[in-house]
């Protein structure tokens, strides 16, 4: 899309009402440069019926696109315990999940509905419950720790109430696809909103986003914070944006990030 010519023509029209004697006014508390951008948006919707230009829309909602990408970037990129990896992780095929271990209240109810959000995503392969623990791409296991530990012979770091474990393929051919994922839930995670905000954390970031960055963000990636107990807007981009057919997992981060943005820009 071109936008120079909305621009252009909406300053050559300003310009023709100021040389008019068009005196600008401004209300109190305003700057002369919102009374600027309130004039173009105005001229704006009264040629094109739109209330926001394309140059002030936001493909996320409260985040510019630089910040998106550079979150992106950090989550997919990098993991927790691995630092940078230089590459994208994600399932190709439909995974199947499957519960393990004594989920308590609502916890199958958590996972269904992020299944089910997920199944929405454009090239996603899909999900779905399967009750045959050997069909299983995605194991979830409510339990204690030694319990996950011992079952499937990994460590998890202290105090955690939550894990993750990803099994991907490093050959160049098929790099960064993942064939497993291994997730635990602390039988001592709660209250009710930190339990879920763990299961959606742990169940997304088995997904190829293992990284937990600290920008204070309301996200469930934020290493500080177990109280957002649902994807946020940002967090779902994330998702969005890995598993767009336009994302190349073996792409270097300089193309990764520019398909990123020519992805957000389609979102606008």
């Amino acid at each position: 899309m071109n936008r120079r010519k909305p621009l252009r023509l909406l300053s050559l029209i300003l310009c023709a009402c100021l040389l008019l004697g068009a005196a600008p006014i401004y209300a109190a508390g305003i700057t002369e440069q919102e009374a600027a951008d309130l004039v173009f948006d105005h001229i704006y919707h009264s040629l094109y019926g739109e209330d926001v230009p394309p140059w002030d829309r936001q493909a996320v909602p409260g985040f510019e696109d630089s910040e998106v990408i550079q979150y992106f970037v950090e989550v997919a990129l990098y993991g927790e315990y691995e630092g940078y990896r230089g590459f994208l992780m994600r399932y190709e095929e439909p995974i199947k999940y499957y519960v393990m271990g004594e989920p308590q209240g609502t916890d199958e109810e958590q996972l269904a509905f992020l299944a089910e959000t997920l199944n929405t995503i454009d090239g996603y392969p899909g999900i779905s419950r399967t009750w045959d623990e050997n069909e299983a791409d995605i194991k979830v296991m409510f339990s204690d720790e030694a319990t996950y530990e011992n079952y499937f012979g990994l460590n998890v770091p202290n105090g955690s109430w939550g894990y993750s474990s990803v099994w991907y393929y490093t050959d160049p051919t098929y790099l960064g696809e993942i064939s497993d994922t291994y997730v635990w839930i602390s039988s001592d995670a709660w209250p009710r909103q930190d339990r879920d905000s763990i299961i959606c954390e742990e169940f997304i970031q088995g997904h190829g986003l293992l990284n937990d960055p600290t920008y204070g963000y309301y996200s469930i990636f934020d290493q500080n914070r177990n109280d957002c107990d649902w994807p946020s807007p940002l967090d779902w981009a994330v998702v969005r944006l890995l598993y767009d057919p336009r994302m190349d997992r073996k792409a270097s981060e300089s193309k990764i990030r520019s398909t990123a943005q020519d992805i957000l820009n389609s979102w606008k």
